[in-house]
């Protein structure tokens, strides 16, 4: 019997952020859609990542350097926004 948790995987992006200036790691949740093609669809609003909103269809695959699933493309977006804001000290 599988339950609901044997769909979601965690996929890694890392990206370079430019609000901090910095090379950033984030870990995302998604559910399965085709496991033999790479693709899952995004369940997690992302706090830094660049170009990706939940519900983005994206193609990872495992890295050996990463020892976990790694995000190489968008291949379907979903319409959905993310809106970062950033709060500065006066």
């Amino acid at each position: 019997m599988t339950t609901p948790d044997d769909n979601y995987v965690k996929i890694l992006f890392r990206f370079h952020n430019n609000v901090l200036d910095e090379e950033t790691v984030e870990t995302m949740w998604a559910t399965i859609v085709d496991k033999e093609k790479g693709l899952y669809k995004l369940d997690s609003i992302p706090f830094y990542a660049p170009l990706v909103a939940s519900d983005d269809i994206v193609f990872a695959e495992f890295d050996d350097q990463e020892q976990m699933l790694t995000y190489r493309k968008t291949v379907e977006y979903s319409g959905n926004s993310i809106v970062q804001i950033v709060l500065c000290d006066s």
